[in-house]
């Protein structure tokens, strides 16, 4: 008799037997959850006494992360040592299904993880004590020993593997649990965690796995480690020498005629925005460690422009580069020399650090008196504010305030004193807005309800009288004090949300500070560019740090320079639609095309409609939240499609599940259904269809499903949206 579940049920439990006829075949070692498992042998295993990772002695460490192999994009927290691979096999210590490490070249061949959460939210765990829990499996036939090993660089930038916890002569074909605690000195940046077996070459398997961190310990330094190599860059340039290099088509030139000597660097021949010149500090072991900044400039563009200190780096075990701004200077009429400072945050997982100077648009600049330090130079104080991601300044008990704000027209002050100033912030995600009376200096807005590091608070550029202020093109000036209790120091932002001229929300620039501690009331203020070509502008107030942590804010000022001049950004000029190419989904090719949308993640699993595969919608927490295919590049604004698709559950109670249109204009953001579907029962697969015209001037379509259900997990087949 088939098992059915309920939306009651805390557990939804799998059907064993459905669609076992569709789903025959062999393949045992198949990476995919199964919806309709295969009648595939599972090796004998027997399981060692003892506690679970579940109730290992961590109870009152915070939780990073958690990854039992049920779901295989979990493979994706891993890093690679050596010459392995790592996937998902059907052998588990706790489920169906466990990480699997095999083709590995020696025993040094492993996977790795650091400490980022599933939320993508990278911990700082250096001077914790972290818990580590694994459970580990082997089938060599003989004893083997496994190891968890703590990694990761010292001031200096060499590469250390300081504390590990082992177990050895684990019995072929049982699992067994390797558990402890591990010191991260306070000086070891990008930790990451190991599992390898140690002993031999052999493949292996590890099954849920747990990450946890004690927020109140504290490691203290490594003295043997000794300390930065960084001694600085100073570049006055006299001796007509010059530590960087090109960066694009930029070509630098020591010339005569510095800021307040003889000699500066030119550079010219820039054909993008970005191009300049740049320095590589990789081989300084810079990460976690804060860096100053300061430079003279001036640049040869027909109108006002900025020159800009950034940062490109990556993190560990990534190739992907980010970028952050450091600082600029005021947005300056051509041949004005005018100076930049700030200081900055380098993340802990930075593996490559490459600080640039570029400028906006195209025109020739020169650079002069460049100082980057890891020391304080006492920089006149205008340090950490000048524009989005420099540091928020002054820690309690004064004003903090760095930046002249008389040349600012202000939109808002906010200080909680009247009803109508809450009104004026709309929460965002799960956040809820309150007033407290323990604020700066008096009432303050708090922030309740959080789940996710973006919930917050968001405001645009309508003031309280209602009066609209056109900010875009224009520089925007930020300034609040900000308090949280999370325990342990948080990084805050205050972050620009702009849409661009394709209807693509984007978030390019903030105003942020790392590392605020709790309990203590903290003064951020800065500066961020509002392009020429973007729309519908606003600031969010955000915890990067934490997806449930409450804060408050005080005294908020935002305002804008109606003098200023802030150009186009030419990475967001609308790219020309192509012609629409049918849709046609089986999942028989392992693409799931459609992408996670909220909390939920596609994954391919077998018991499809009339085929083995098809797509599961799974970790639903809301009920917009599904998978989404975008489909703004193609030229379909003013057309009809028609739809068609099957789906599936397993729930006692009838399921309804819709396929829906989030479309932009360029400026708004619109929903409409595509289909409403019919509540279906459990068991059987069912046949969608309908047509649907896109309005005209829509620039961005995604198509997504989602269920009035929020937790309901489904499952979608035989996908077909072509032109009518």
């Amino acid at each position: 008799m088939k098992k059915r579940r309920s939306f009651g049920a805390f557990s939804l439990l799998m059907v064993a037997t459905l669609f076992l006829t569709a789903c025959g075949g062999s393949n045992p070692g198949y990476v995919l959850p199964t919806l309709a498992p295969r009648n595939t042998p599972t090796p004998a295993v027997e399981e060692q006494t003892g506690p679970t990772p579940t109730t290992a002695p961590d109870a009152n460490n915070l939780k990073i992360i958690e990854l039992d192999g049920e779901d295989y994009n979990q493979v994706s927290n891993f890093s690679v040592r050596g010459i392995c691979s790592a996937s998902v096999k059907k052998i588990g210590h706790s489920g169906e299904f466990s990480f699997y490490v095999s083709g590995r070249e020696d025993a040094n061949s492993c996977v790795f993880l650091d400490f980022t959460d599933a939320d993508g939210n990278l911990k700082n765990v250096s001077g914790k004590k972290v818990h580590v829990a694994a459970w580990v499996y082997q089938e060599t036939g003989l004893p083997a020993d496994f190891v968890c090993r703590l990694q990761g660089k010292r001031p200096d930038g060499i590469t250390e593997s300081p504390e590990s916890i082992s177990i050895t002569r684990v019995p072929s074909g049982t699992w067994t649990l390797i558990e402890g605690d591990i010191p991260v000195y306070s000086n070891l940046v990008n930790p990451n965690i190991s599992i390898e077996m140690s002993s031999s070459k052999d493949p292996y398997y590890f099954d849920d796995i747990r990450l946890t961190y004690d927020p109140y310990s504290s490691i203290p330094a490594n003295t043997s480690y000794g300390s930065s190599n960084f001694d600085g860059v100073f570049a006055d340039f006299e001796d007509q020498s010059n530590p960087f290099v090109s960066r694009g088509t930029a070509v630098p030139k020591v010339v005569s005629g510095g800021y307040k000597d003889s000699y500066a660097l030119s550079v010219s021949e820039r054909t993008a925005d970005w191009n300049g010149v740049q320095i590589d500090l990789s081989e300084h072991g810079l990460a976690g460690s804060k860096i100053w900044v300061k430079y003279a400039a001036k640049h040869d563009a027909k109108q006002k422009a900025r020159v800009i200190c950034s940062m490109q780096w990556t993190a560990v075990g990534s190739t992907t580069e980010k970028y952050n701004n450091i600082t600029t200077t005021e947005s300056a009429l051509p041949g004005n020399w005018v100076e930049g400072s700030g200081s900055y945050t380098i993340p802990t997982n930075a593996e490559t650090v490459i600080i640039y100077f570029e400028a906006e648009g195209t025109a020739d600049f020169t650079l002069d008196d460049i100082v980057i330090s890891g020391k304080d130079p006492a920089l006149g104080g205008n340090q950490g504010g000048n524009q989005g991601g420099n540091q928020g300044g002054n820690q309690g008990g004064n004003t903090g305030a760095t930046i002249d704000a008389s040349k600012y027209t202000i939109i808002h002050s906010l200080k909680a004193e009247k009803d109508i100033e809450s009104q004026i912030f709309v929460p965002r995600g799960s956040a809820t807005l309150e007033i407290n009376k323990r604020g700066y200096s008096g009432s303050c807005f708090e922030v309740k309800g959080r789940t996710q590091a973006w919930n917050g608070l968001g405001i645009d550029f309508t003031n309280l009288d209602n009066k609209s202020f056109d900010v875009i093109g224009k520089e925007v000036y930020i300034s609040f004090w900000v308090y949280h209790e999370a325990g342990s120091p948080m990084d805050f932002s205050a972050t620009l949300q702009v849409n661009k001229p394709d209807g693509t929300s984007t978030w390019p620039e903030r105003v942020a500070v790392e590392g605020i501690p709790s309990g203590k009331w903290t003064y951020v203020e800065g500066t961020v560019p509002v392009y020429a070509n973007v729309k519908v502008p606003q600031i969010n107030f955000e915890l990067p740090g934490s997806d449930t942590a409450d804060f408050m804010i005080d005294e908020v000022k935002i305002g804008y320079d109606p003098k200023s001049s802030v150009a186009a950004n030419p990475d967001y000029e609308e790219q020309a639609k192509i012609p629409f190419v049918p849709i046609k989904l089986d999942f028989e090719d392992n693409e799931a095309y459609f992408q996670s949308r909220g909390s939920s993640q596609p994954s391919l699993v077998y018991g499809g409609h009339e085929s083995n595969m098809c797509m599961a919608v799974k970790g639903r927490l809301q009920n917009w939240h599904g998978v989404q295919a975008d489909l703004s590049q193609y030229d379909l604004a003013g057309r009809t499609i028609d739809v068609t698709y099957w789906v599936y559950h397993e729930y006692t109670t009838p399921l309804q599940v819709n396929m829906t249109a989030e479309q932009n204009d360029g400026e708004t953001t619109t929903y409409t259904p595509i289909v409403t579907g019919t509540e279906m029962q459990d068991g059987k697969w069912i046949k969608f269809n309908n047509t649907y015209t896109i309005p005209e001037g829509v620039k961005k379509l995604i198509v997504y499903f989602e269920s009035p259900n929020e937790t309901a997990e489904f499952y979608i087949d035989d996908v077909s949206i072509t032109l009518q």
